[in-house]
Formats: C-alpha cells, sequence, structure tokens
C-alpha cells in the first residue's frame, strides 16, 4: 500500500501495467473504509482539545477528503491494523480510555479484545504497555507502522514498530508535537488514495477561583504547562464571610463536590473552578423540652438550599433519646424560641434501620490483590483469587479500580472511584442463595459492547441491564419490559425478589411484574452469565457501588437508599422523594425545637349538623399569635354562640370568637359557650325598676328563684309583687 508517494523511487521502480493493475484494488480497500461510521472534528471531551487532521501519507494532491472514523470519546488508539488485497479489505485503529492523569486507563494492549476498535485490519500492530501511537507508516498494499509514545509528555517517540520488519521507505501521517492518534480519514478520487490520522492534542486547561460569597480577592488563575499537569492549591486567600468559617476549595458552589484543601494537589479536568466552602454550624436547643435530648450539631457547607437539618434524633446522646415537651408535638425547628420566627422542616429520622446482607463500595477494592472487602460488617468480602475452573475463584481477567471522572446533570464536575472491566474481567460475588432479597446498584456500560453486567453464574437471572437496555430485569422470567435506554449513563438501579418482585431505575417503578418468586441465586456475578470461566452475555462495565439486603425492603426504603447514592454519587436523573432538604444557611445559627399544639372545638350541645364544628386549629409555639376559630355555621337552637371556654359548663377561662392573639399552652379541648337572655319586664308597675333588667345564662343551666332578681324599687297601686312569670 502506497497511499500517495507519487514520483518517489519505490513507484518509479513499479511498472505502469503493475500500477494500473492495482490501483483499482487500492481505490476499492479505501471505498471500504469510507463505508464505516464517520464523525465529525470534536473535542474530546474531557482531557483534549479540538482534534485535527494530520497530513495524510503522501497524497500527490486531488480528490475528495471523507469523514473522521474517531475513537469515543477520550479514548486514543493504541495499535492499529491492516488488511489489504483480501476479499474484505480494511484499516482501522485500536482504542483505549485515558485517564485524569493522562495515562492509559488500563495498560495492557497486547491483543484486539483489550481494545474497542474503529474499523480494523488482520495485520494488526500495538504500541509497548502504556504508549500510545502517535503516527502511522506504510508500505505499498503491504505493511503497516506505528510510533509510540508515553503519554502524557509524549517526549519519547519510538522508532517505527512495524508488522513485518522493512528497511523499505514509508509514507507516513504524523501528529504533531502533543497529539495522539485517535482516528483516520481518507482522501480518494485521486489518482493515488490516502489515508490520513486523526489527532487530538492534550488540553493545557486553567484553574480558576471563585470567593463564593466571601470578602476579599480570589487567588490568580493557574495555567498548566505540561499536559495533565498536576497544580498545587493556592494558599493566598485571606477573605473572611460574617458568620461562616473558610474550609479550603470545592469543585461545586453548593460544597457538595471534591474538596482541595489549601496546599494541596489538583489535576484540572478542562477548565476549572473551585469555589471557597464556608462552613457555618447549625445548633439545637431543645427550647423548654421536658424530656430528651438536642440532636447533635449540623455543619453546612455552603449556603445553598440543600443541608439537611437533624431529625429529632437525640443523637447527642447514647442511646438516642428524642426531645419531648409534655404537652406538645415537636414540628421542626424554628429560629425564635416562641416559634414566631422562619420554620424549617426537620428531616425525617432515616427508615433502613436493617444492616445490609453484603455491601461494596469500589473504594474498598484492592487494585494489586484485586480483593473486595466487604462494608456491611458481615465479613462477607470477595477473594481477590483467580477463576481456574468452573467452580473456583472469584476473579476472571483483572478488573482495575479508577478515579471516575465527568460531569453530573448539572454539569458540575464530579468524580469517585469504580471497579471496571472489559469483556475478559468478571467477578463472583459469592453470596449465598435468598428466598428474598433487595439488591441495590450504581453501574454503567462502559464501551460498544452492552450485553449484561449484573447476572447470575447459573440459570438465566439478570438485574438491570441487557443487550444495551437498562432499566430490565429477567428473575428466571422477565419482570419489566425486555427493552430500556440505550446509552452509557450511570444507573442508580433497586431490584426486589421473593415476597415481591420489582426493579426502579433512576427513581422510576420500571417493573410490570411484582408476583414473580424467584429469590436471589447463589454466586451472582458481575459479567459472568452462566459460568465463571466461559461465560456468555459479556458487557464493558464498571461499578461503583452495590448493597444486598437479605429481606425485601419497602418501597419508601428503597428509595431512601437511592436517594443516599444519588446524593453521594450525583449522577441520577430524577429527584428524591423520601427526605426534604431545604435549609440555606445564612451563617452560625441556633435553631429552636418548634413545640406545636393542636386546639380541639367542642360544639358542647350544638343542634347544627357535627361537621358544623369547627376542625382543630396547630398552635405553632407559644407566641402570643395564634387565631382561634369562630362559630362558622355552628348554631344551637335558643341560644347565641359567646366565644370559647375550657370548660364545658362555662366556668373556665373565656376566650373571644376569632381570637388572634391566643397564647398556647399546651394541647387543650375548647368548649362553645352558648348564652341565653332572660329580660325582666316591670308589666304595669307605676315607678321604680326591678333589682336588674336581665341575666345571662351560660349553656344549659337553668336559673331558679333564687337567682330571679328582687322586686328593686317597683310599686303599683293596689298590688303586692308576688315574682315573676312568662305571661302578663
Amino acid at each position: 500500500m502506497i497511499f500517495g508517494v507519487v514520483g518517489s523511487k519505490v513507484v518509479a521502480a513499479r511498472p505502469a501495467k503493475l500500477i494500473k493493475l492495482l490501483l483499482p484494488i487500492f481505490i476499492g480497500f479505501l471505498v471500504s473504509i469510507v463505508g464505516q461510521s464517520s464523525v465529525p472534528l470534536v473535542a474530546n471531551a474531557l482531557y483534549f482539545g479540538t482534534g485535527y487532521n494530520a497530513a495524510v501519507a503522501g497524497n500527490a494532491g486531488g480528490g475528495n477528503q471523507n469523514g473522521v472514523n474517531a475513537c469515543a470519546t477520550d479514548m486514543v488508539a493504541v495499535g492499529v491494523g491492516l488488511t489489504v488485497n483480501g476479499s474484505s479489505p480494511g484499516f482501522g485503529v485500536y482504542c483505549r480510555a485515558i485517564g485524569s492523569d493522562g495515562q492509559l486507563v488500563a495498560q495492557d494492549q497486547s491483543t484486539a479484545s483489550n481494545t474497542t476498535a474503529v474499523g480494523g485490519g488482520s495485520n494488526k500492530v500495538f504500541c509497548p504497555a502504556g504508549k500510545v501511537v502517535t503516527g502511522i507508516s506504510f508500505i505499498i498494499w503491504s505493511n503497516v507502522a506505528i510510533r509510540c509514545a508515553t503519554p502524557p509528555s509524549l517526549s519519547d517517540n519510538s522508532a517505527l514498530i512495524w508488522f513485518t520488519a522493512t528497511t523499505s521507505t514509508p509514507a507516513s501521517t504524523n501528529c504533531s508535537a502533543n497529539g495522539i492518534v485517535a482516528g483516520f480519514f481518507t482522501r480518494t478520487g485521486a489518482w493515488t488514495d490516502a489515508i490520513g490520522a486523526y489527532c487530538v492534542p492534550f488540553n493545557l486547561n486553567t484553574l480558576t477561583y471563585n470567593v463564593n460569597g466571601g470578602g476579599g480577592t480570589a487567588p490568580a488563575s493557574q495555567t498548566q504547562t505540561v499536559p495533565a499537569q498536576t497544580l498545587t492549591v493556592s494558599s493566598s486567600y485571606t477573605g473572611t464571610r460574617t458568620g461562616f468559617h473558610f474550609d479550603g476549595w470545592n469543585t461545586q458552589a453548593n460544597g457538595y463536590g471534591t474538596d482541595y484543601a489549601t496546599g494541596s494537589s489538583v489535576r484540572p479536568i478542562g477548565a476549572t473552578t473551585l469555589y471557597a466552602k464556608w462552613i457555618s454550624t447549625i445548633t439545637y436547643d431543645g427550647n423548654t423540652n421536658s424530656g430528651g435530648s438536642v440532636p447533635n450539631s449540623t455543619a453546612a457547607v455552603s449556603s445553598a438550599a440543600s443541608t439537611i437539618l437533624a431529625p429529632n434524633d437525640g443523637s447527642s446522646v447514647n442511646p438516642k433519646d428524642p426531645l419531648v415537651k409534655t404537652g406538645f408535638n415537636f414540628a421542626g425547628w424554628n429560629t425564635r424560641a416562641d416559634g414566631a420566627g422562619t420554620s424549617y422542616v426537620a428531616s425525617n429520622p432515616p427508615l433502613v434501620n436493617e444492616t445490609p446482607y453484603m455491601w461494596f463500595d469500589a473504594a474498598n477494592f484492592d487494585d494489586t490483590t484485586n480483593a473486595w472487602t466487604d462494608s456491611s460488617g458481615n465479613s462477607r468480602s470477595i477473594p481477590g483469587t483467580a477463576v481456574t475452573s468452573a467452580t473456583a475463584g472469584s476473579i476472571r481477567g483483572n478488573p482495575t479500580k479508577v478515579t471516575f471522572t465527568g460531569f453530573d446533570v448539572n454539569g458540575l464536575p464530579k468524580s469517585f472511584p469504580i471497579v471496571q472491566g472489559a469483556t475478559t474481567d468478571g467477578i463472583v460475588i459469592g453470596n449465598g442463595a435468598l428466598t428474598n432479597y433487595t439488591f441495590c446498584h450504581v453501574a454503567r456500560y462502559t464501551g460498544a459492547t452492552k450485553d449484561r453486567i449484573f447476572a447470575g453464574t447459573t440459570g438465566n437471572w439478570l438485574s438491570g441491564f441487557w443487550t444495551g437496555a437498562t432499566g430490565v430485569a429477567y428473575h428466571e422470567g422477565w419482570i419489566t419490559a425486555s427493552t430500556g435506554t440505550n446509552d452509557l449513563y450511570w444507573k442508580i438501579q433497586c431490584d426486589t425478589g421473593g415476597s415481591r418482585s420489582s426493579l426502579r431505575s433512576d427513581g422510576v417503578l420500571k417493573s410490570s411484574v411484582s408476583t414473580n418468586t424467584t429469590g436471589l441465586p447463589a454466586n451472582i456475578s458481575i459479567n459472568l452469565q452462566g459460568s465463571r470461566s466461559a461465560p456468555t452475555g459479556l458487557s464493558d462495565w464498571a461499578v461503583a457501588e452495590f448493597v444486598i439486603y437479605d429481606s425485601v425492603l419497602s418501597e419508601d426504603k428503597i428509595k431512601e437508599i437511592e436517594e443516599r447514592l444519588n446524593r453521594k454519587y450525583k449522577v441520577g436523573l430524577f429527584t428524591p422523594s423520601i427526605h426534604t432538604y431545604n435549609y440555606a444557611s445564612t451563617g452560625d445559627i441556633t435553631l429552636y425545637a418548634q413545640w406545636n399544639s393542636t386546639i380541639t372545638y367542642d360544639g358542647n350541645g350544638q343542634t347544627s349538623a357535627s361537621s358544623t364544628v369547627p376542625v382543630p386549629t396547630i398552635a405553632k409555639g407559644t407566641a402570643a399569635n395564634t387565631t382561634l376559630a369562630n362559630a362558622g355555621t355552628m348554631v344551637k337552637t335558643g341560644y347565641t354562640f359567646g366565644g370559647w371556654n375550657t370548660q364545658a359548663d362555662g366556668s373556665g377561662t373565656n376566650y373571644a370568637s376569632g381570637l388572634t392573639t391566643y397564647q398556647s399552652a399546651g394541647n387543650v379541648t375548647l368548649y362553645a359557650k352558648w348564652t341565653r337572655t332572660i329580660t325582666y319586664n316591670s308589666n304595669g308597675a307605676n315607678s321604680g325598676s326591678p333589682e336588674r333588667a336581665s341575666d345571662v345564662f351560660v349553656n344549659s343551666t337553668t336559673p331558679t328563684i333564687s337567682t330571679f332578681p328582687t322586686v328593686g324599687t317597683m310599686v303599683r297601686t293596689g298590688y303586692t309583687f308576688a315574682g315573676w312569670s312568662t305571661t302578663t
């Protein structure tokens, strides 16, 4: 293959007849390449700048340039393949991922199965472990070579590595300094067609600082001088913020990203901003509680409306002893002791109190031994023993622990440890068979091969992933649809089986079958469907965390687990619904227990329907600011509503109807005060008046002779006063 070495001695030495004979084959070869999937020139996301096309390998000019066949985002070429004069001629590159340190995520690249192919060819040549392709060379129709260097410096470009050793003069397409081959393009329609390297340069990223509401001047920006360079976080900031304490820097303004202390090291990925992290302390006051203890104080990491206020759990003592107050109900926290300030709902006490059966966080994976420590406290760790047969060993291939770096759904940077593998890698989890279970996991597809991730080593059971679909589950039978979203996003998914079958994916119930009674098979796995040693249904995969319970948890408890995982990894495309976190700190503060009370109303003999009795009033705190109900449509025949009283007979404390300044002393029942009036008529007296003109009787009090007024000063000539009558 010449790829355009027109006018060179190599071409001139060939008979014209031979050139005419071989040219159609060559053109056909390039046409077959052009038929592959092409992508436009793009910036390779996190680590690289905008890609560019290197000069083609010896093209004489003319013809048409075709689209780029590129590695996936943040992947680069570690090898190439060439097929010529065969029934399926072709060319391609073999790609691997670059990590945040500018080095290859995995070093083993000796075979095509350890890489992701873009195109391909039968004559393959790979860079040594840890190196990437920086240039490609060709000999007419027969041979291919690569130039390799170690990222990120790329300062050690090697001599050409040939598929077959040769002393012939090649045609080459090379990246410029600081560039790595990440694909190829073709030029066709000329006298000699050609292939060129598509290259991507490392970004030199800038680190900037944002004081995030603080005073003073932000430290000066810093820019890398070499690819993937580690920078030192500035220690020059001296600003302050009233009510807050400076606690270093964070990748998110709300303080929930990655922390960086002053003087620590950071490797910016893309343009990176560090925000001043302002800590404030929220202290809790029992506020005249009659028992229990306050919870531990809360540290707010920013002034964003995202702080979790403490539940009333009495966590400042052991054992925990929640606050109580006789006659009152705990209703959250308030900025004033009398409850007349701003009220905040306390977070709910944790719902999940079950101990996990097994719990594995990628942070606890040993990348040297491949052992994975169980975080449940049950000592069910996964040993790092290699799979040697269908029944022995836990680790197939070589799963690796790396730091995933990317952006959350809001475009903010995030990073966390993960365990990942290719189709050749898998892990036997080693659980026992469980009749009932709950299994929650954070995982994703990472490459072109997408089938099962969590699967049984025997039988036919899968959770979350199948043939490119996510949000699916098969428990010896489908409990969801067999189709789902096909992407490379992280998924938070929870699976149950036994007494209730279900699958939730990113906060949405996906299952349509709840009666599948299949439990959790023994020895489920990551990427080992049907066999430890010869699995099928393989995937390129990554796992951040998974947890197993030996019971079917309630849906609310599963939602709480989803919420925890979503807050930890910030990858879920959903809004949690169990707990509400909405406190926006304004600085150090004491919040007071808000003691609410219920004022219940009693119609006290009303003759109207019971539904006319006013609904209870909730008094917030003890401030004199509660409004009491009025009578509404409640009536009692023959009586007038006269307000409320603490006693049914009206002998207690009176409160006016609709009073707006009621000050609660605790839960209470107020009784309707019904009154009737007796008016006394002098009935023909010539002069004077009775002792009093009228009497008001409360509720059902019955007047007696002794309670009536005397004659007073009334006189009627010829008559003697003999008492009172209802008639004249």
